[in-house]
């Protein structure tokens, strides 16, 4: 898989897009400094800004919005001078009265991070395109995002800068399908499709659509994915499903089911388990685990018995065990993470599909609202790769592309 064309072969291009075009950004300051840098970039090439933006950081107190707010004209000359920053007095003033509106949106009790946020519901909007040409400049998002910004007083903030902005921050996830950044900054369905492998091409489904619900019988396997739904909202779509559910696990030949996180538990609740909030709270980062006799001779939980390290993700939990399953691992937070019911159906509250990079940008995206500061930074260090349980996607494409067969 190739990288998306247009960063060549420059390092300085080629870095940033690995490691920070696309990934989905909450933390303010950055988010702040993304806002100036591509009000800066325009009439210009991005690869022009980040030569400069070291020396951006530098001039502009690390684009520390409390002091550039403070400059004044004599700052403001100074910096027209300086030949390592686009010098250009309208985005120079500018950067300086967006330094002021974000403060003044801080100080009406909403965060820069919220506000732009709230133009994608919260979550990246994952686009699927195979070539450059069918990239937008601008969409509706991003024009109601510019005219809403310069209602704050933001200037510099048109529609195409802020569609790149969006790009920028992760918002939008705008990497071609081609390239490997695309499936790692995805969403549910392209990270497990990702764990599941070439040799289990997925269908994606989504129940929440109000359509009926392919009978499973034409599948060699089913996912239930996570969700950022609740299972007791009990929302129409969720109880079709579970009578989806119920009807596919009473067939003669029913293939293989997974059910992750939200799926594990709607799994479990279909089943007579009991769901709800957690009284201890969410359990969130890279997380240890306890399996059981039983998951040491299971085809998918087997190898994971070795590292039972995982990504957790959750405020509600299975809080009693449907009876008549098979549980294959707990934790001091949870005596159900993982069951099998049957020899053919699987519930795991941990996220096979999730990266390291993946759960800290949860992490991240959970700072100031779900979690404190303290919080996240103490979970932070902890976050590692967990290749074992990551590999219980791969064991459940092997159990159900032979019934495909």
């Amino acid at each position: 898989m190739d990288r998306c064309p247009w960063c060549g072969t420059d390092p300085l291009y080629v870095a940033y897009h690995d490691q920070e075009w696309g990934v989905p950004e909450h933390d303010d300051r950055r988010l702040f400094e993304f806002l100036i840098l591509e009000g800066a970039q325009a009439g210009l090439s991005w690869i022009t800004v980040l030569r400069k933006r070291e020396n951006y950081r530098k001039a502009m107190d690390g684009f520390d919005p409390e002091k550039i707010a403070r400059y004044d004209d004599a700052k403001i000359a100074a910096l027209l001078q300086d030949t390592g920053l686009i010098r250009n007095r309208l985005k120079m003033g500018a950067a300086v009265g967006n330094a002021r509106a974000y403060l003044d949106l801080r100080d009406a009790g909403t965060s820069l991070d919220s506000f732009v946020w709230d133009f994608v519901d919260g979550e990246p909007r994952i686009n699927r395109f195979r070539s450059l040409s069918e990239v937008p400049a601008v969409t509706p998002e991003a024009e109601a995002l510019s005219k809403a910004l310069k209602k704050q007083g933001f200037r510099f903030v048109g529609p195409t800068i802020m569609y790149a902005f969006m790009q920028a921050a992760g918002l939008v996830n705008d990497h071609l399908v081609s390239c490997p950044r695309h499936r790692h900054y995805g969403d549910f369905p392209d990270w497990i499709r990702q764990g599941l492998g070439d040799q289990a091409p997925a269908t994606v489904v989504d129940a929440r659509d109000g359509q009926p619900l392919p009978g499973a019988a034409g599948f060699s396997g089913v996912v239930i994915t996570g969700s950022h739904h609740m299972v007791t909202d009990e929302a129409g779509w969720m109880r079709h499903l579970m009578h989806w559910l119920e009807a596919t696990l009473q067939l003669a030949e029913a293939p293989p089911l997974l059910g992750i996180c939200f799926g594990h538990q709607l799994l479990a609740h279909t089943l007579g388990g009991e769901v709800g909030d957690h009284p201890q709270g969410m359990e969130v980062g890279t997380v240890a685990l306890r399996t059981t006799s039983a998951a040491r001779g299971d085809p998918l939980l087997a190898a994971f018995c070795d590292q039972p390290w995982a990504q957790m993700m959750h405020r509600q939990s299975v809080l009693t065990a449907p009876a008549g399953v098979e549980v294959l691992a707990s934790n001091g937070h949870g005596s159900c993470q993982a069951f099998r019911y049957g020899h053919g159906a699987w519930g795991c509250q941990f996220h096979p599909e999730f990266s390291a990079d993946v759960t800290r940008a949860y992490l991240q995206a959970m700072r100031g609202q779900q979690l404190s500061d303290q919080q996240v930074d103490d979970l932070l260090p902890s976050v590692r790769e967990c290749p074992q349980a990551g590999a219980v996607l791969a064991h459940f494409a092997n159990q159900a592309v032979p019934a495909a067969a």
